[in-house]
């Protein structure tokens, strides 16, 4: 157990009020349903929240029901990462996008939007959490599901909290845990990422960081340098045909997905693929001619797939850079704040509007 004085210096890390995670064997982990959540970098405030989390442990307002209230009712599900997750934020894009599209009601039909994300997964996770939880419990009429740098590649992630501290582990998949005799097997290997730590202690770090003058950053801060750069865009002249640029996911990856995809076409059902913007290759795209690898990864994995594809980056093609720092990002975190989100959720509605991907709306 941490000593409280040595506790109370701490100028990094992330704290809960309360153990945030608890291991599942099929999906990885789900979120308990309540918890308090504070950041710390360099002695600021980055952001604090009340976290609630709903029947099916996940982050939002409102419970979800397997039945659609009705034939009118048009329900999305979205598969995503920490950005759909949004412990950072009091409402996530998802719950953005629901808000925007229910908000003219000559459009005479309801719009759910569920949001099924994994903080810090991806496509392994998403896979089971689509087949096993979404896909034989729920009525839905769209699949949205998106990449953040290498969602697509990342390893099975599992975690798991103490009254001390959540633990985090990645793994192979064929190495995941998928018991609870696995899991008391590997959780000792396990990585503590965040602490536990009382509400008063809570407290008295937020006071801490909210009287410490906030030091001022500049673009360049998170401008990627050259060779980092480098690895952001595709090299002129690169292949950029879909086979060449998600081949590197490796077969089990893209084979999920193709069974995703054609679990929701037996069902009528759109799927719509979209890239989430990473801060530094936006900012990098405002300064240097090219195409961004990730930008052009989901594109192709969308072309591969046959996926309407949605492109995140465009939503801020006339964001200045100064507002993307000060404003639409987190200080000295790599996720996005709340008019991020809900620029996001709001250019995606109208999209999928002219698109005509809400049927009959």
């Amino acid at each position: 157990m941490q000593n409280r004085e040595d506790l109370l210096h701490r100028t990094d890390g992330i704290f809960y009020s309360a153990p945030p995670t608890v291991f599942d064997p099929v999906i990885g982990y789900r979120w308990r349903p309540r918890s308090r959540i504070l950041s710390l970098a360099k002695g600021e405030l980055i952001y604090e929240n009340q976290l609630f989390f709903n029947n099916y442990g996940y982050h939002c307002a409102t419970d979800y029901q397997p039945e659609k209230k009705s034939a009118r009712t048009f329900r999305i599900v979205i598969l995503g990462d920490s950005f759909t997750n949004g412990v950072c934020m009091p409402q996530t894009w998802a719950e953005s996008l629901q808000e925007v599209l229910r908000a003219r009601p000559d459009h005479g039909r309801d719009v759910e939007v569920y949001a099924f994300p994994t903080d810090g997964g991806g496509l392994l996770n998403w896979y089971h959490v689509f087949m096993h939880q979404i896909l034989p419990v729920f009525e839905f009429d769209a699949l949205i599901l998106g990449d953040t740098v290498n969602d697509c590649g990342n390893k099975f992630i599992v975690t798991h909290s103490t009254d001390e501290g959540a633990y985090i582990g990645f793994f192979d998949y064929e190495q995941r845990p998928v018991s609870q005799a696995d899991f008391q097997r590997v959780f000792p290997k396990m990585t503590r990422y965040y602490d536990v730590i009382s509400e008063s202690s809570l407290n008295e770090l937020s006071k801490r960081a909210k009287a410490r003058p906030p030091a001022k950053i500049t673009e360049a801060d998170y401008l990627p340098k050259d060779d980092d750069a480098a690895g952001l865009m595709l090299p002129a002249g690169a292949n950029s045909d879909p086979e060449s640029l998600t081949e590197w996911y490796g077969e089990r990856r893209l084979d999920m997905l193709r069974e995703m995809v054609e679990a929701c076409r037996q069902r009528g059902v759109p799927v719509i693929y979209y890239s989430m913007p990473n801060r530094r290759a936006l900012l990098l795209s405002k300064h240097r001619p090219g195409i961004l690898r990730q930008e052009a990864g989901a594109a192709a994995m969308a072309k591969r797939f046959r996926l309407e594809y949605f492109n995140g980056y465009r939503v801020f093609k006339d964001v200045s850079t100064r507002d993307i720092v000060d404003l639409h990002w987190l200080k000295y975190d790599g996720h996005w704040a709340l008019p991020a989100a809900h620029l996001f959720a709001l250019k995606m509605a109208g999209w999928l509007l002219r698109k005509g991907l809400i049927k009959s709306l």
